[in-house]
């Protein structure tokens, strides 16, 4: 018995049974042929879907947490909020704030304070395909006074982009 290549569909298994007559049995799939056809359907999706439609390297949370040291140190309130959803829910020792308008009101504060993230300290970060949560810790420096916190955040992804949707933030005395 042997197989014949697999090029375009289901390998044909012969028979060498009948003396000399090659006579064809039913299609059989070869494993090789399993494995190339998922290679070639990978890489066709691959070449056809933006990247943020596949998980990436990093956790959707380790990405957000660097934007948001990045933006918050620039003291970039428009760079902080895009990393909200607009029904975003923020939990401090100071209120609940809901929305970006009002979380926009917290951030400032922090702003006139001159408050600067001296670390975000990633303890946790997992994600599915739709949901991510980050927990850690923070270093804060507001003047020569240091503040250290936990924080965790909850991600959606929304038509496509990951934002936060609850975000807690506490002192840890």
């Amino acid at each position: 018995m042997f197989r014949q290549p697999c090029p375009a569909g289901a390998s044909t298994l012969y028979s060498l049974r009948d003396g000399d007559h090659i006579r064809p049995q039913a299609p059989a799939v070869t494993l090789s042929c399993i494995i190339g056809r998922v290679v070639f359907v990978c890489a066709v999706l691959l070449a056809t879907t933006s990247a943020q439609d596949f998980p990436q390297s990093e956790e959707p949370a380790s990405v957000i947490r660097n934007e948001y040291l990045h933006a918050y140190n620039l003291h970039d309130a428009n760079s902080v909020l895009a990393l909200y959803a607009d029904d975003a829910v923020l939990l401090t020792e100071a209120g609940v704030f809901r929305g970006k308008s009002e979380i926009s009101k917290w951030l400032q504060f922090a702003f006139d304070q001159g408050s600067i993230l001296e670390a975000i300290t990633a303890t946790r970060e997992k994600s599915s395909t739709t949901i991510a949560y980050g927990t850690g810790q923070t270093k804060r420096l507001v003047g020569q006074e240091v503040h250290l916190g936990r924080y965790l955040i909850v991600l959606e992804k929304r038509a496509g982009k990951w934002i936060i949707v609850e975000h807690g933030s506490f002192n840890a005395h």
